[in-house]
C-alpha cells in the first residue's frame, strides 16, 4: 500500500516462562543398608509437559546400577552407601525453553562421623578431623578395661588441649552432627567446678556448643545455642565426680520441627530429656572446636583435667538401647533404661527402686490401696 510508511523490521524475545516447583526436594539420611533413597520434587509450567534432569555436585547423572529416575521428578539411590553423599538437586525445563533448578539438598549415611581413641595420639580414626595437642605434651595413662582392644586413655593436665579445626565435628549443615547427634565417651573425673571437654562459641549470645565435665553441680551438662541466643541445656541425672570410669553419652535434636530436645546418659541411665524452642539458626564455626577444654571466641578456657577415652561423634542419634548395649558389652552391668517404669517401680528386695515392677511394688501400693489425699474427706 503506498500510503503506508515501511520503516525497519523489528523483532523481539519475551522473557521465557518458568516452571514453578513446590514443594521443593528434601534433604535425607539413610542407614547402612538402607535398599534406596528417593528425593521427590512437584513443578507446574503455563508451558506443558516439563521435563527434568537431575545433577550430583554439579554432575549430570543417568540412570543405571546407580540411579533412577534422573529424568523425572523423583530420583531414586539404589543400595546407598557412602559414595552416594552429596549435594543434589533437579533442573526443571519448560516446553517454551525455560528452566530452574531446585533448592540443593544434600545426602548424608548415618554414621560415626569422628573417632578419638586416643591412643597415644589426637587421631581421628574415623575421618581426617586430626588434633593438634596445644600447650606442651597430651599424657597418656591407662585407658577403660576392655574397651575393645584399646590401651591408652587421654590424660590432660587442665593446661594442654586439642586443637581441632573449624570443619570439625559437630559442625552446622546436614547430617554434621549439629543439628542432630550423639558424642559418647568415656570419662574419670574427680575435680568439682566449671571444666569443658569438647566445645566452641562464637562471638556474642550466638553459635555455641560445649559438653561441660563437670559442670557446676558435678554433673555431665550439654549446652547449645543458636544465633539467636536461643538455647537448651540438658544434664546428667547423677553426679560424675566420684574417681570412677563413666559412660558418658549426649543426643540431641535441635529442630525436631516443634522445638528442641537433648538427654546425657550416664552408664545407660538417661537424665530427664530437656526440651525448648528449635534451634534453627545455626553458623558455621568462627573458631576451631577444641578438645579438653572450649574454644570461647578465639580464647581456650574452661581446660579439662579428667581423663577422658574413645570418644565418637555420631550425626545421628544414638537409641537407649544401643547405649545400654555398649555400657553392658564393656562392663558386663546392666542399665535401667524403661523411663515408663519408674512411675510403678516403688521398691525392691532392698527398699529401694530395682528398675523392675514386680511384688515388691505390688506390696507397697497395697499397703495404701485405700488411702485417699482429698481434703477433706467426705462420706
Amino acid at each position: 500500500d503506498p500510503n503506508n510508511w515501511r520503516g525497519p523490521i523489528w523483532s523481539f524475545a519475551t522473557v521465557l516462562s518458568l516452571p514453578s516447583i513446590n514443594p521443593q526436594p528434601q534433604s535425607a539420611m539413610f542407614a547402612a543398608g538402607d535398599p534406596d533413597v528417593a528425593l521427590s520434587l512437584s513443578a507446574t509450567s503455563a508451558f506443558m509437559p516439563l521435563t527434568y534432569q537431575w545433577y550430583k555436585d554439579t554432575a549430570i547423572i543417568s540412570d543405571g546400577a546407580e540411579y533412577s529416575g534422573t529424568q523425572s521428578n523423583t530420583l531414586v539411590i539404589l543400595n546407598p552407601d557412602l559414595a552416594d553423599e552429596g549435594s543434589y538437586y533437579c533442573k526443571v525445563t519448560a516446553d517454551n525453553g525455560g528452566s530452574i533448578d531446585s533448592d540443593l539438598v544434600f545426602v548424608k549415611m548415618r554414621r560415626m562421623v569422628a573417632h578419638y581413641q586416643f591412643e597415644q595420639n589426637v587421631e581421628d580414626s574415623a575421618g581426617t578431623n586430626h588434633g593438634i595437642v596445644m600447650n606442651g605434651g597430651l599424657a597418656y595413662s591407662a585407658g577403660v578395661p576392655n574397651l575393645g582392644g584399646q590401651t591408652w586413655a587421654a590424660d590432660p593436665n587442665g593446661f594442654n588441649y586439642v586443637q581441632l579445626t573449624t570443619d570439625a565435628y559437630p559442625n552446622n549443615g546436614f547430617g554434621n552432627a549439629f543439628r542432630q547427634g550423639s558424642i559418647s565417651f568415656w570419662a574419670k573425673t574427680e575435680s568439682s567446678g566449671f571444666q569443658v571437654l569438647l566445645g566452641s562459641a562464637n562471638t556474642g549470645t550466638t553459635t555455641l556448643f560445649q559438653i561441660e565435665l563437670p559442670g557446676t553441680t558435678g554433673r555431665a551438662n550439654l549446652y547449645m545455642r543458636d544465633n539467636d541466643g536461643t538455647d537448651i541445656v540438658a544434664r546428667s541425672a547423677s553426679p560424675i565426680t566420684d574417681g570412677q570410669w563413666h559412660y558418658i553419652v549426649a543426643t540431641y535434636q535441635t529442630d525436631n520441627g516443634s522445638g528442641s530436645s537433648a538427654k546425657i546418659y550416664v552408664d545407660g541411665v538417661s537424665g530427664v530429656t530437656a526440651t525448648g524452642s528449635a534451634l534453627d539458626n545455626l553458623a558455621a564455626w568462627e573458631f576451631p572446636m577444641v578438645l579438653m577444654g572450649r574454644n570461647n571466641r578465639g580464647t581456650i578456657d574452661a581446660r579439662y583435667s579428667g581423663m577422658v577415652d574413645d570418644l565418637q561423634i555420631y550425626n545421628y542419634e544414638l537409641t537407649a538401647e544401643q547405649i545400654a548395649d555398649t555400657y553392658y558389652n564393656v562392663t558386663g552391668k546392666q542399665s535401667c533404661i524403661l523411663e515408663y517404669a519408674s512411675q510403678f517401680d516403688l521398691t525392691g528386695p532392698d527398699g529401694q527402686p530395682d528398675c523392675k515392677v514386680d511384688l515388691y511394688d505390688l506390696t507397697a501400693m497395697s499397703a495404701v490401696w485405700l488411702d485417699s489425699g482429698l481434703y477433706p474427706i467426705l462420706p
